[in-house]
């Protein structure tokens, strides 16, 4: 009997599905950091993007061959079969294009676990209805889906076993260059081999260990350093070598201050340090003349939970899940409440943000949660209440701590009219979904500056009503940020996605009674700022053993630790130290060097002392573990 060879067809269907997916799958590349890529380089990140889409979009047409060939008895199910396979493939790929473009994330854990938590949409500065609005061509997307039978019905062209043998043979010697120019790149230390693997929503790479097996034969030692396996051993970071959260120590019953200071601390969010200025805020920008102003201070991270949490425990963000899981306090927290402190917070959005609020004070504290439809009225509710406790505490005479949380500088960036000085300026409501916002950025930044400049008002009002209540001279004022804010200077719009300057780093003020003027030009972290504070009130120097911070009125030189967005756990850190910042990738087990100014651009990618630099940070991870 004469066998007949299997036709693989070519079908109106096919091709049609490849446009859609080929249309989908190029929104990634204007992630790729465009500032990384040289020519050539640009031109191999598209050629490896096309070539993975063709292997993916081969493989997708085989199976789905495959089932129709199963279902030849019964066609209509293979082909439901076949076109819910679609729909579900353009599905992800456009919500996950859309994701990406907005917040330079994939739809990964740590995006599944920020949604989940309360308020997420306004946190992550997405509008419901800008988001509905730009969907409207996944519509048109999946027409060539509705039709899937009659497209299907006809073959103009069939390939041949023979032709399929040699079309996956070219394509599989193709994928074994990509991936061994992608080994030489990774190896050699190009910066774009990151952004590459990062755009895209799966990019399979070789394993750093077998491309330092490969490539360091023919070119020697390589310039990365992979700490796994050079410091793995004096720094055993495995699951089981994690221990128990040991923090904090058992708290004094009582403890008595030297100096009883009322605290408030002022957290504007999404502020940075680049847009900090006597244009923007007038008000602090000559407050900081009379306080300790530190020009170099960034905070723990670039998103809010773990800023938030160097904050109030100063502790490297490493430990934020332990804190979470365990529902394990804030030890500076509870030593001001059993010294008799009230603890407040005012604050204009939820701190329920990842649980905050339920686990940070203990139980200790009074929340007042401005309730107002828009952000201007809230935060000005905020600074109210913020005087109006200063005043009932004065009457009292007991000192206090307020955290304060001011939201106007968060997207969409809110302002009242006489606070608009900055034009021209979008109006509201911003859709961020709109792909031309990058083309407006200079709009866009100006309604940010005006967020700025409208909680510098606010910021003016407190102060005058702090003096008015009799507190100022009694009262350590900060005033800082959670994280920064980019607007597409490095490629990214907003945070949680990269750890450059513009993302990290933010004003930081700090008046204290009785203290001289200061200008601290060395860097200076959030994990700095409690132990500051405690170590002004005079707290017991065995207490501020239990922090990682250093007092910032002292002169000392030290590198500062800066965890990347994540719902656990930073997999990703920046070391800055002096004019150098180094990106540890815990995940892939590779260090990168850059130069710590400008732009942050790549420098070099070794130094003499990188190595004990990321050793440090490992030390960090275990200080805290049985």
């Amino acid at each position: 009997m004469e066998r007949t060879d299997v036709k693989f067809p070519i079908t109106p269907y096919g091709i049609a599905s490849f446009v859609c997916f080929a249309l989908l799958y190029s929104v990634y590349f204007v992630g790729i950091h465009p500032a990384s890529l040289e020519a050539d380089s640009r031109l191999f990140a598209v050629a490896s993007f096309w070539l993975h889409f063709m292997v993916l979009f081969l493989l997708a047409a085989v199976l789905a061959h495959a089932v129709r060939l199963g279902s030849h008895r019964r066609p209509a199910v293979g082909q439901w079969l076949v076109g819910s396979l679609g729909v579900l493939l353009t599905l992800w790929m456009f919500v996950d294009g859309k994701v990406f473009n907005l917040f330079q994330l994939h739809i990964n854990r740590f995006f599944i676990e920020a949604l989940l938590q309360k308020d997420a949409v306004a946190q992550i500065g997405a509008s419901p209805t800008a988001l509905l609005a730009s969907t409207w061509p996944l519509a048109l997307l999946l027409l060539p889906h509705i039709f899937v039978r009659p497209l299907s019905a006809h073959a103009f062209l069939a390939i041949g076993r023979r032709g399929m043998i040699a079309i996956t043979l070219v394509l599989a010697t193709l994928v074994g260059a990509d991936k061994a120019a992608y080994g030489y790149f990774y190896f050699k230390g190009a910066p774009f081999v990151f952004d590459i693997k990062n755009a895209a929503p799966v990019y399979p790479t070789p394993h750093p260990y077998h491309i330092a097996k490969v490539f360091e034969p023919i070119l020697g030692k390589s310039s990365r350093v992979s700490f796994m396996e050079q410091l793995g051993e004096r720094v055993d970071m495995s699951a089981d070598a994690r221990g128990r959260f040991n923090y904090p120590p058992i708290a004094p019953e009582s403890t008595r201050f030297e100096r009883p200071l009322n605290i408030i601390l002022v957290v504007a969010e999404s502020l940075r340090a680049d847009d900090f200025n006597a244009e923007t805020a007038p008000f602090l920008s000559e407050l900081a003349q009379s306080a300790i102003h530190a020009t170099r201070h960034y905070s723990s991270s670039n998103s809010t939970h773990l800023g938030f949490f160097s904050l109030f425990y100063g502790l490297n963000p490493h430990y934020f899940h332990d804190a979470r899981l365990g529902r394990v306090p804030s030890a500076p927290i509870e030593l001001l409440a059993l010294s008799d402190y009230e603890i407040h917070q005012t604050i204009s959005f939820s701190m329920e943000w990842y649980d905050l609020e339920h686990f940070v004070y203990g139980g200790r504290h009074e929340t007042y949660l401005a309730d107002a439809p828009d952000v201007v009225t809230r935060d000005r509710a905020v600074t109210d209440r913020s005087i109006n406790l200063a005043r009932e505490a004065h009457e009292r005479g007991t000192p206090y701590f307020n955290f304060v949380y001011y939201y106007a500088p968060h997207a969409d960036y809110s302002s009242p009219p006489e606070a608009q000085v900055f034009q021209p300026a979008l109006p509201a409501p911003v859709n961020f979904a709109d792909p031309r916002l990058r083309d407006n950025r200079e709009a866009l930044l100006n309604r940010y500056r005006n967020s700025i400049r409208f909680i510098d008002t606010e910021m003016a009002r407190m102060v005058e009503g702090l003096k008015s209540a009799g507190v100022w001279d009694d009262t350590i004022l900060i005033f800082t940020s959670d994280h920064g804010e980019e607007f597409f200077e490095e490629g990214r719009y907003g945070h949680n996605s990269s750890l450059n300057r513009y993302q990290t780093k933010v004003p930081f003020l700090m008046h204290i009674p009785g203290l001289d003027p200061q200008r601290i030009d060395r860097l200076t972290s959030h994990t700095d700022v409690i132990g500051t504070l405690l170590t002004v009130l005079g707290a017991p120097h065995s207490f501020l053993a239990n922090t990682q911070g250093h007092d910032m009125l002292v002169e000392n030189e030290r590198p500062i630790y800066i965890g990347n967005a994540h719902f656990q756990r930073p997999e990703r850190y920046a070391i800055r130290d002096g004019d150098r910042k180094i990106e540890v990738d815990l995940k892939g087990g590779t260090v990168r060097l850059h130069a710590a100014t400008g732009r942050d651009a790549p420098k070099t990618n070794r130094s003499e002392n990188t190595e004990m630099q990321v050793l440090r940070l490992l030390q960090q991870f275990r200080e805290y573990r049985d």
